[in-house]
């Protein structure tokens, strides 16, 4: 017990204080510039300036790699906990009902922190269902607070990679040549020095000569063709690597969590859906909800339902026509798509028999529930209905006392 005990503590305190931080980027911090030098080889020209006279130039060629990384400056909003004990209560319970009805709230957090991009990032440091269990942390509603410079490295763009071929002479170096005709035959061989610019001249009658092949003490042998005419060899312009757009500024907004339609996503004015799961026991129900704002809608709903109850013989198993209404708030996205919680009001009426009169039905009670919209306008919604019912028999006449009654409702539909 006191293992557990333990246990339970160590899991708490791992994620007490904030749950989630939203960073934004902001203005350039610095550039970061890591240069990569391959070893140096052996580059050579060769060029026929007269019949008699083949100018070689001798140079030192290395492989330079420079990777630029600009670093970004970033701000936050942090989502501390809530400080209200009615609130984290309510947390708990809607932690609860997550991990009944986990169908029901599968990758929500993924669509409530949203993708991030090379201007936002999510960091949260606790899954949401855990967040939602621990009365240190709050997830449903915060008390955020901006950080306008944050000390972590948030934001980086991409590397920018060149890469550039640097050629120096070789002065002073001792070449042995070996002068060849197209059969590989050797026409004349020597060695020599070059001079200060890392030239030189090997004269003589070569008229087949059509490649020149030099070495160096500590290097291989290189065979350069013998150019014709003086070769003039522009260099390549150099590229400058493009700065980065420089962000100056960036957009902060304590609208929630919930950013799914800063990512595109549906918000449509009108949601019609129709109750699948209870089809087959001849109950359909009919949903339409309009929106209010972006988190607030009304509905109504029409449907049939079955019902049992104690009163006479005739009377215990009925189907009732049902009328109703109901308010939502979206906790999490928007209505859209996200989790929400409603009060919802019922009327009913049904035939029980000749001579028996109507039975009459009223209800109210709380739903919680999640919906999905996609883009095209398909709608997903299951929801939870926790109501207390009283029903009543004019013939009897006989009240019932009011009793608990949940539902469930996995509805299909379109959205406008």
């Amino acid at each position: 017990m006191k293992l557990f005990i333990a246990i339970a503590v160590c899991w708490i305190l791992q994620g007490c204080g904030r749950t989630l931080t939203v960073y934004y980027r902001t203005s350039p911090r610095r550039v970061e510039v890591r240069k990569q030098v391959s070893p140096s080889s052996l580059f050579a020209l060769a060029v026929r300036t007269s019949p008699g006279e083949i100018d070689v130039h001798l140079k030192q060629a290395s492989r330079v790699t420079l990777r630029r990384s600009l670093y970004y400056n970033a701000t936050a909003i942090v989502y501390d906990h809530s400080g209200n004990a009615g609130i984290e209560a309510l947390e708990m319970l809607t932690g609860l009902m997550v991990a009944a009805f986990p169908v029901m709230f599968w990758d929500v957090q993924s669509q409530v922190d949203g993708q991030d991009t090379i201007d936002r990032k999510v960091v949260r440091r606790r899954n949401m269902l855990l967040g939602l269990l621990d009365p240190t942390t709050s997830v449903l509603a915060n008390q955020t607070r901006v950080e306008p410079v944050v000390t972590e490295q948030i934001f980086r763009d991409r590397p920018v990679v060149r890469e550039y071929e640097i050629r120096v002479p070789a002065p002073s170096t001792a070449i042995a040549f070996r002068v060849l005709d197209p059969a590989s035959n050797e026409l004349a061989r020597g060695s020599v020095m070059t001079d200060p610019y890392g030239e030189l001249q090997i004269r003589g009658a070569f008229p087949r000569a059509v490649a020149v092949e030099l070495s160096t003490e500590g290097a291989g042998a290189v065979v350069v063709p013998i150019q014709p005419t003086t070769a003039v060899t522009d260099a390549a312009a150099v590229e400058s690597a493009a700065i980065p757009r420089m962000r100056t500024s960036a957009v902060l907004t304590n609208d929630g969590w919930a950013r799914r339609s800063q990512a595109g996503g549906l918000l449509p004015h009108l949601t019609w859906t129709l109750d699948i799961l209870n089809l087959s026991s001849g109950g359909p129900t009919l949903f339409g909800e309009l929106r209010l704002g972006r988190k607030q809608s009304l509905g109504v709903l029409v449907g049939r339902e079955s019902f049992s109850s104690d009163l006479p013989l005739d009377a215990r198993a009925s189907r009732l026509d049902e009328i109703g209404g109901y308010v939502r708030y979206y906790l999490t996205g928007h209505v859209g798509t996200g989790l929400h919680l409603g009060l919802e009001v019922v009327r009913g009426f049904s035939d029980i028999g000749s001579g028996t009169g109507r039975l009459s039905l009223i209800s109210c009670g709380l739903t919680f529930g999640y919906k999905y919209t996609l883009d095209w306008g398909f709608t997903f919604e299951l929801v939870t209905s926790q109501r207390w019912l009283k029903l009543g028999d004019p013939v009897a006449p006989r009240l019932l006392d009011w009793d608990w009654k949940p539902t469930s409702h996995a509805s299909v539909g379109w959205s406008f």
